[in-house]
C-alpha cells in the first residue's frame, strides 16, 4: 500500500468515532446551501469514506430531519449519514402536496419515504416498496421511529408482470446493492414477490396516484412496462432513475414501457446535482446504449411545475 493510502486510511480510522463524524456531518450540512468551494472539496476529503467502513458497523442517529439507523458501508446511506445534499430528494419533498398517493419504488431504508410522507402529512399515503428482507426490515423501523404511519411499507418488488424473482447482491464495493437484473451474476439474497403497479393500484382500491419514483438498480424497463395504466390513467409525476448500462439488450423495452412520453401532458428534465434542468427524452431513448450514463430524470406534469420551478 502506498504511503499515502496508508496515511489516508489512518486518518479515517481517527475520524471514525461518534464526535468527529457529528462534526463533519454537521459542517456538511452547513456549507450545502453554498455554492461550491474549495472548502467544500476538502471538507469531502476529510470525510471518512464508505470503504473505510464495516458492512456491519451501525450509527444510531438523531439528525434534524428524523431518527435513523446507518450503514455508512453503503453509499446512499453513508451519503445521508454525513448530511450530504441530495437533489433528487429535495425536488420529490418539494413536489408533495398534503393528501398526495405516492409510490415510492425502489424504497430502500426509507429516507426518502419518511421525507416524503412528511410532505404529504396524515392525509397522505406513501407506499413504499422494498423487496430486501434485511433493508425492508430497516424501512419498517424508519417508519416507526419517525411516527409517520401513512408510510404503507410493501415487501415487493415491481415488474412487467406478477411473479417471484430471485433478489441478487450486486456484488460492487456497496455494501447492500441488489437488483432483479436479468442475468446479474450476483450472490442470492432472497426470492422475492414481483407485482405489477398497475395490478397493485386495482388491488388496493385506489382512486389515484399523484407521484411515482422509480430506483430499481436497473430494473426500469420492467417496472415501468407494468405500470403504464396507471400512468396515462394519472399522468402522476414520475422521478425515474435510468440506467443504460445496466439493460443488456432491453432498451426497447424501456423505448415501449415509455411510448406514451410523446402524447403526454408532462415536460421533462434531469436533476444534476441540486439544479433541475430540460432534458431530451426522446433523444435519450433513441440513442440507449451502454456508453450512457445514468440519469434522474422528472416528468412533470403542468400541476406541479411551480413547485418545482420549471
Amino acid at each position: 500500500m502506498r504511503a499515502k493510502d496508508q496515511m489516508k486510511r489512518g486518518l479515517y480510522q481517527l475520524l471514525k468515532g461518534p464526535g468527529p463524524e457529528r462534526i463533519i456531518a454537521r459542517a456538511h450540512a452547513a456549507t450545502s446551501g453554498l455554492p461550491s468551494s474549495p472548502l467544500q472539496d476538502w471538507l469531502l476529503k476529510l470525510t471518512p469514506h464508505p470503504e473505510s467502513y464495516g458492512p456491519d458497523e451501525l450509527r444510531r442517529v438523531h439528525r434534524a430531519d428524523g431518527d435513523w439507523v446507518f450503514r455508512p458501508a453503503n453509499y446512499f446511506q453513508w451519503h445521508h449519514y454525513f448530511q450530504l445534499p441530495d437533489g433528487v430528494l429535495e425536488a420529490l419533498v418539494r413536489a408533495c402536496r398534503a393528501g398526495d398517493v405516492v409510490l415510492d419504488i425502489g424504497a430502500n431504508v426509507g429516507l426518502y419515504a419518511v421525507r416524503m410522507a412528511r410532505a404529504v402529512g396524515e392525509s397522505g399515503r406513501v407506499y413504499a416498496f422494498e423487496p430486501n428482507p434485511e433493508t425492508f426490515a430497516v424501512l419498517e423501523e424508519h417508519a416507526r421511529l419517525n411516527r409517520v404511519p401513512q408510510v404503507r411499507p410493501q415487501a415487493l418488488a415491481a415488474g412487467a408482470e406478477a411473479s417471484t424473482a430471485v433478489l441478487q447482491g450486486i456484488g460492487s464495493d456497496d455494501v447492500g446493492k441488489c437488483s432483479l437484473r436479468s442475468g446479474e451474476a450476483g450472490i442470492a439474497v432472497a426470492s422475492v414477490r414481483v407485482v405489477t403497479v398497475d395490478d397493485f393500484y386495482r388491488d388496493q382500491g385506489l382512486e389515484r396516484v399523484d407521484l411515482i419514483k422509480v430506483d430499481v438498480e436497473g430494473f426500469e424497463p420492467e417496472a415501468l412496462q407494468g405500470a403504464q395504466r396507471t400512468i396515462e390513467a394519472h399522468w402522476p409525476l414520475l422521478c425515474l432513475e435510468l440506467s443504460p448500462q445496466w439493460y443488456g439488450g432491453r432498451e426497447g423495452m424501456l423505448r415501449e414501457a415509455m411510448r406514451w412520453a410523446d402524447d403526454s401532458p408532462y415536460s421533462f428534465h434531469e436533476i444534476v446535482d441540486r439544479d433541475i434542468r430540460p432534458f431530451d427524452l426522446a433523444g435519450f431513448l433513441t440513442h440507449l446504449g451502454p456508453d450512457k450514463p445514468q440519469k434522474n430524470v422528472l416528468a412533470v406534469p403542468p400541476a406541479r411545475r411551480a413547485s418545482l420551478g420549471v
